[in-house]
This record gives structure tokens, C-alpha cells and sequence, in this order.
């Protein structure tokens, strides 16, 4: 997870399709989420408030 500055602020290997994330030790503000997979990458903005 990167936050609007681009540095990495959130990093958790992962395995399956589905993942849950605690943001709760994070600032609000908007983050990106970037995941690898076999299908490539995807990338989703997420609002923290």
C-alpha cells in the first residue's frame, strides 16, 4: 500500500484470492493498493477517514 507520496507505508505477502487489510494504524488520507498475481497487476485507490 503506498500513500499520495508514493512510499510504501503498508506490506503484506498474500496468497489466494482475497485479502484483508488492517488500516487502522494508518493516517487518514488516499492510499494505492497494488497486488500481484498470476493475471498481472492490480491497482486500486482506497480513502482512509
Amino acid at each position: 500500500m503506498l500513500n499520495a507520496l508514493g512510499q510504501t507505508v503498508l506490506r503484506r505477502p498474500g496468497s489466494g484470492a482475497s485479502a484483508e487489510l488492517d488500516l487502522s494504524g494508518l493516517a487518514p488520507g488516499i492510499y494505492t493498493v497494488r497486488a500481484l498475481g498470476t493475471g498481472g497487476v492490480l491497482a486500486s485507490s482506497v480513502v482512509r477517514r
